[in-house]
C-alpha cells in the first residue's frame, strides 16, 4: 500500500510540477519577455516603459502594446501595437520566419549621425564601425508584414555643403508579403501609403531585395511630393541638392547590383514645381514648374567611380529655368519645350549632357562674365545639343537647325553682333574657359536685321543676310577670328570707327576667306582676305558731307587678296553705273559712266598704289568753280579751295601711285564756272583720254597721254604729249594740241572778268605747242577767230594798249573773210595764280594786233594779200580743196582763211548749198594703227579709210557751221578712197543755188 501511496503521490507531485511547468511556461514568457525588452533598452541608454506584453511559446506569438521610450538625448519611440508570429519548424533549419509581423499607431525617432551611424528609438541600427565578425548562418522569413499609422521623425546632421534634414515621415499604411532571405530569387509583392507634410506617396508592386542582384519594380503615385525628402540618397548620387515638389504617375523599375550600379528606369508623367538641383561641382538647375512626360533612366551608385548617369526620351516643358555653373556661366529662360533624346553625367568635378531632339525656348539669356553674353526672345533647336560643366570651363556643341527672333550674340569689349528672324542648318561648337571664348560654326545662316560691331575697328548692319560656311572666333587677349564660305546680304551699311567713311551696298556677295587672327608674335590681329565679291548699287561715302566718293550700280572683283595691310592686291574689277564724287545736294556727281574695269589693282605698305589697267567707259563728267574752289571736287578735298589752304592740309605721306595705262572715255563733259559773270558753260562730248606708264615713285619719269574731245555743237579738241607730274621743281610736260570750230560766247564770262566785255558770237581755231620744265611754262597758241563780235551795251571803254581800245584793236586786225589771225606766247608758273584767263586773253589780243601790224597792214602784208585776191579772180568759189596731213582729220592753220572766205560767201547768199566730198589715199594707212596698217591695199581695209574721210568732211562741215553756216545748206558727199600715188587727202566742194 505504502508503494501504490508512494506511487500516488509521486504522479500527484508530477501532476503538480507539470502544471506549474505549465503555468509557467503560459505566463511567465510575457514576464520575461518584458523584462528583457526593458533591460536591453536600459543597456542601450534607453528608459522604456511596456503597458502590456503577450507571449506564447506554444503559438510562438509576441504582442506588445503601449510601449514607450526615451533617451538622453531626447529621441522617443512610442509603439501602441506591435505583434510577431513565430514558426518553430523552419528553425531545425536555421531559417527565423515569422508568419506574421504587426506595426501600428507608433512613433519613432530615427537620426542618422554625421559619421553615418543610424539609430532608431536611440537603439544602433548601423553602427560607423561595425564589428568584424562571421557571417550570420540564420536565414530570415516573414510571410505578411503590416504597418499601420506609423509616424518616423528623421534627422540627419549636417555634412560639408548638405544642410541639415529634419522630417516627419507617417506611413499610413505598407504591407510586405513572402520575404525569405533562403530565397534569392522570389520576388517580395508589397504596398504603401505614406505622406510628409503635404506630401503623399502611394507605390505598389514586387521586389527580389535578396539575390545578388537586387530588383524592384513598382507603381509610383505623387502628389505634392518634396524631393527633398530624397536628399540621403541624391547626396550619394552626385547631387547635393534635390527640391521642389513633385506630382505624378510612373511605372519605376529598380535594379542594384552592388559590383556595377543601382539603375532606376521612370516611364510615366510628373509636374515638379519649385524645381531645384545642385551637384558636388557647383552646378544648380531651378525652375518654377516642370511638366514631363516620358522614361527616365538613372544609373548612380556606378562601380570605381564613374559618375552617375541619366538618359531619357521624353517631352518637356518648364517655366523660368535658371542654369548656373560658379566663375563660368549663367542662363535663364521663360520658357523652355523640348521633345527627344536626353542624356547627363553628374560627375563630382563635371556634368555632361546630350540631347536630340527638338528644344523651344522662349527669352533665353545666356552670360558667360566678360566672355560671353547671348540671348534670343524666342528660339527652337531641332537637332543635337552636348553640353559639358566643369568647375573651369563649359563645352557646348549643337548639330541641326537653329531658329531664333531677335537673337542677340557679344564678347564684351570684343564684338556685339544681333540679328532677327535667325536661321542656321549645322554644326556649332562653343568653348568656354577661363577668360576665353572659342566658337566653331559649319552650316548655313540666314537672318534679317543683322547688326555686327567690333569695337575701334567699326560696324556693320545688314538688312538681310545669308551665310554659308566655316567661321571659327578665338576671343581671349585679343579677339581673332576667321571665315570660309559664301556671304550674301541686302542693305549692307559698314561704318570705319575714327573715320568719316561709310560703306554700303543693298545687294552684296563674298566668297571666299576673311580673318583677323593674331599675328607671329600674337600681339596684334593680322586681316587677311582671299576671295571673289559682287554687288549692287555699292557706294563708299564720306560721312563728314554726307556724299559719295564712289557708287556702282554693278560691282564683280575677282580674286581679292589681303595679307595683312601691306599687302592688298585684287585681279580685276568691273563696274557698271559708275558715280564719282557725288553732289551732297544733287544727284549729280563729278564722274558719271557705264562701266569701269581694273586689272592687276595692288596696294602695298598702305601705300603704295599701282594698277596694270584702268578704263572708264561712257563717262559723263561734271566739274564746276565757284568762289569757294572747285566745286564738288572742293569738298572731298578742302586743300584746294585755295592755295593757303592747300598748304596747310598737304603733307607728306611717302605713298606713290603707279598706273600702267588708263583710258576714259565718255559721251559728255561740262563744265560750270558761277566765279565770274555771266557764268560759264561749257559741255563736251566724245570724250576720249588714254595715259600711259605713271608713276610717281619715279618723279622724272615722263608719262604719256592723249585727249579727244567734241566741245559744243561744232567744236573739237585733240591733243597729245607727255607729263611728269611728280618732277622735281614742279610738272613737267610737252603738249600740242588741236583746237577746231570752238564756240567763243559760252567764254564770254571770262573776257568780261579780264576787260570788261562779253562775246556776243564767234568761233575759234588753232594749236597749241605747250612745255613745262620745273613748273616754268613756255609754248605758243596760233589761233584763228571767225565771225568773232563783241557783246553790245558795255559802257565801260576797255583799253588793250596804246589806247586803243578793244573794239578798235579787232577792227583793224579784222580781214575781209571776218576772221582774226593771231599768235601769243605762253609762260608764267603753274603754280602761279598770274597765269589766269585774263592775262591769256590780254596776251592773244596784243599779240593778235602786233601780228596785224606787221603783216597785214606791212607794204609786204598789203602785197601778199593783193596777190591772193588776184589769184581768186581766176577761181571760182569752191573750186580750191581742202588738204589735210596723211592719217589726220584736222583741218590745217593755212586752210583756215580759205574757209573763212568761204563761210562769210553763203552767209552772204543764204540760196546757195554746198556738197562736201572727202577723199582718202593709200597713204593714209601708213598713219593709221599698226593693225590697219597691216590691212592695207585688202578690200577690208576700205572701211577704216573711209571712216578716216568722212570724219575729214564733217570737220569742214563743223568749221563753217561754227561760223554761223545753217549745217541744213551743207552736204556730205559719200567718201571715196583715190588710189593714185601723186593723190592728195583732201576735202572738194561744189556750189549749187546760184
Amino acid at each position: 500500500m505504502s508503494i501504490f501511496r508512494g506511487i500516488r503521490l509521486a504522479l500527484i507531485s508530477f501532476g503538480i510540477l507539470c502544471l506549474v511547468i505549465t503555468a509557467a511556461l503560459v505566463i511567465a514568457p510575457s514576464f520575461i519577455v518584458r523584462y528583457l525588452l526593458i533591460d536591453y533598452l536600459h543597456e542601450a541608454g534607453v528608459t522604456a516603459d511596456i503597458g502590456h506584453v503577450d507571449a506564447d511559446i506554444f503559438t510562438g506569438t509576441v504582442v506588445t502594446d503601449n510601449a514607450h521610450g526615451k533617451t538622453g538625448a531626447g529621441e522617443v519611440f512610442d509603439i501602441g501595437h506591435a505583434a510577431l508570429d513565430l514558426r518553430y519548424a523552419p528553425l531545425l533549419h536555421k531559417h527565423i520566419s515569422l508568419s506574421r509581423l504587426t506595426l501600428a499607431d507608433a512613433r519613432l525617432d530615427v537620426r542618422r549621425s554625421a559619421d553615418n551611424t543610424l539609430k532608431v528609438g536611440g537603439i544602433t541600427v548601423i553602427s560607423a564601425k561595425p564589428r568584424q565578425s562571421a557571417p550570420l548562418q540564420w536565414g530570415l522569413g516573414l510571410k505578411h508584414l503590416a504597418i499601420d499609422r506609423v509616424v518616423i521623425h528623421y534627422r540627419q546632421a549636417a555634412q560639408s555643403s548638405q544642410p541639415a534634414i529634419s522630417r516627419m515621415l507617417k506611413i499610413h499604411s505598407a504591407r510586405i508579403r513572402h520575404v525569405a532571405t533562403w530565397q534569392p530569387d522570389a520576388n517580395v509583392p508589397f504596398n504603401a501609403h505614406l505622406s510628409v507634410g503635404d506630401s503623399q506617396l502611394r507605390l505598389s508592386g514586387h521586389a527580389r531585395p535578396f539575390g545578388a542582384t537586387q530588383t524592384a519594380r513598382f507603381k509610383l503615385a505623387t502628389k505634392d511630393f518634396a524631393l527633398s525628402l530624397l536628399a540621403p540618397f541624391t547626396h550619394v548620387g552626385g547631387l547635393n541638392k534635390l527640391a521642389g515638389t513633385l506630382n505624378g504617375q510612373q511605372q519605376i523599375d529598380v535594379e542594384y547590383d552592388p559590383h556595377e550600379a543601382l539603375t532606376t528606369t521612370v516611364d510615366g508623367t510628373a509636374h515638379w514645381t519649385g524645381a531645384a538641383l545642385a551637384s558636388h561641382s557647383g552646378s544648380r538647375i531651378a525652375s518654377r514648374a516642370i511638366d514631363w512626360q516620358g522614361k527616365l533612366k538613372a544609373t548612380l551608385f556606378r562601380a570605381n567611380g564613374q559618375p552617375g548617369r541619366l538618359d531619357t526620351t521624353s517631352t518637356l516643358d518648364a517655366q523660368g529655368v535658371n542654369i548656373t555653373q560658379p566663375n563660368t556661366l549663367t542662363l535663364k529662360q521663360t520658357a523652355i519645350h523640348w521633345k527627344g533624346s536626353a542624356t547627363a553625367t553628374l560627375a563630382g568635378a563635371s556634368t555632361t549632357a546630350s540631347t536630340r531632339g527638338l528644344l523651344a525656348t522662349t527669352g533665353t539669356h545666356l552670360e558667360a562674365p566678360g566672355r560671353l553674353d547671348f540671348s534670343t526672345a524666342h528660339d527652337s533647336l531641332q537637332g543635337l545639343i552636348q553640353i559639358g560643366l566643369t568647375a573651369k570651363a563649359t563645352h557646348i556643341k549643337t548639330n541641326g537647325t537653329f531658329k531664333a527672333r531677335h537673337l542677340a550674340f557679344s564678347v564684351p569689349k570684343r564684338m556685339a553682333f544681333s540679328g532677327d528672324r535667325v536661321t542656321y542648318h549645322g554644326a556649332a561648337d562653343t568653348a568656354l574657359e577661363n577668360k576665353q571664348t572659342q566658337i566653331d560654326t559649319h552650316g548655313k545662316m540666314g537672318l534679317d536685321g543683322l547688326s555686327f560691331a567690333v569695337p575701334g575697328t567699326g560696324r556693320m548692319s545688314a538688312r538681310h543676310v545669308d551665310w554659308n560656311g566655316h567661321t571659327k572666333i578665338r576671343s581671349a587677349k585679343l579677339f581673332g577670328r576667321r571665315a570660309a564660305g559664301r556671304l550674301a546680304a541686302t542693305g549692307i551699311k559698314l561704318y570705319l570707327t575714327g573715320r568719316p567713311l561709310a560703306v554700303s551696298a543693298d545687294r552684296f556677295a563674298f566668297k571666299g576667306e576673311y580673318g583677323k587672327q593674331p599675328d607671329a608674335g600674337g600681339h596684334a590681329l593680322k586681316l587677311t582676305v582671299n576671295g571673289d565679291f559682287n554687288s549692287h548699287k555699292l557706294a563708299i561715302t564720306d560721312t563728314h558731307i554726307h556724299a559719295p566718293w564712289f557708287t556702282a550700280l554693278q560691282t564683280h572683283g575677282a580674286k581679292l587678296a589681303v595679307n595683312g595691310l601691306d599687302s592688298i592686291t585684287l585681279s580685276a574689277l568691273e563696274c557698271s553705273g559708275i558715280r564719282i564724287f557725288g553732289d551732297t545736294d544733287t544727284d549729280s556727281s563729278v564722274i558719271q559712266a557705264v562701266g569701269l574695269t581694273a586689272r592687276q589693282f595692288q596696294f602695298q605698305n598702305l601705300a603704295h598704289y599701282h594698277v596694270a589697267s584702268l578704263g572708264v567707259s561712257s563717262a559723263i563728267i561734271h566739274t564746276r568753280r565757284d568762289p569757294g574752289g572747285l566745286g564738288v571736287l572742293s569738298e572731298f578735298f578742302p586743300g584746294s579751295k585755295s592755295k593757303q589752304t592747300a598748304g596747310a592740309n598737304s603733307h607728306s605721306t611717302g605713298s606713290t601711285y603707279a598706273i600702267d595705262h588708263l583710258h576714259l572715255s565718255g559721251p559728255a563733259l561740262t563744265f560750270v564756272d558761277t566765279a565770274v559773270t555771266p557764268a560759264v558753260r561749257i559741255r563736251g562730248s566724245n570724250l576720249d583720254f588714254t595715259l600711259n606708264n605713271v608713276d610717281t615713285a619715279k618723279p622724272g619719269h615722263n608719262a604719256s597721254y592723249r585727249l579727244a574731245m567734241d566741245i559744243g555743237a561744232y567744236g573739237h579738241l585733240d591733243s597729245r604729249g607727255t607729263i611728269a607730274p611728280m618732277a622735281p621743281g614742279g610738272v613737267d610736260l610737252t603738249l600740242s594740241a588741236y583746237l577746231r570750230s570752238l564756240a567763243m560766247a559760252p567764254f564770254s564770262g571770262y573776257l568780261n572778268a579780264a576787260m570788261g566785255r562779253g562775246i556776243a558770237s564767234g568761233a575759234a581755231d588753232g594749236t597749241l605747242r605747250m612745255t613745262s620744265q620745273r613748273g616754268q611754262l613756255g609754248g605758243q597758241i596760233s589761233t584763228t577767230l571767225g565771225n568773232f563780235r563783241l557783246a553790245n551795251g558795255s559802257d565801260t571803254q576797255t583799253d588793250v594798249a596804246l589806247g586803243l581800245s578793244l573794239d578798235t584793236a579787232l577792227a583793224l586786225v579784222r580781214g575781209r573773210n571776218d576772221q582774226l589771225d593771231f599768235k601769243t606766247s605762253i609762260s608764267g608758273d603753274l603754280a602761279d595764280p598770274g597765269f589766269s584767263i585774263r592775262h591769256l586773253i590780254r596776251e592773244a589780243v596784243l599779240s593778235g594786233i602786233r601780228t596785224a601790224l606787221l603783216s597785214n597792214y606791212s607794204p609786204l602784208g598789203l602785197l601778199n594779200r593783193a596777190k591772193n585776191a588776184i589769184s581768186d579772180l581766176g577761181h571760182s568759189l569752191g573750186s580750191r580743196p581742202a588738204v589735210f596731213v596723211v592719217g589726220k582729220h584736222s583741218i590745217r592753220a593755212e586752210d583756215r582763211d580759205y574757209l573763212g572766205r568761204l563761210a562769210h560767201s553763203l552767209l552772204g547768199n543764204p540760196r546757195l548749198i554746198l556738197t562736201i566730198q572727202s577723199h582718202a589715199v593709200p597713204g593714209d594707212a601708213d598713219a593709221l594703227s599698226p593693225w590697219q596698217r597691216a590691212a592695207a591695199g585688202r578690200d577690208n581695209n576700205r572701211t577704216p579709210l573711209e571712216r578716216l574721210a568722212q570724219r575729214r568732211a564733217q570737220a569742214v562741215r563743223d568749221y563753217l557751221s561754227a561760223r554761223k553756216v545753217s549745217p541744213n545748206r551743207i552736204k556730205i558727199a559719200a567718201p571715196t578712197i583715190n588710189s593714185d600715188k601723186n593723190a592728195k587727202p583732201e576735202v572738194t566742194f561744189s556750189i549749187s543755188g546760184q
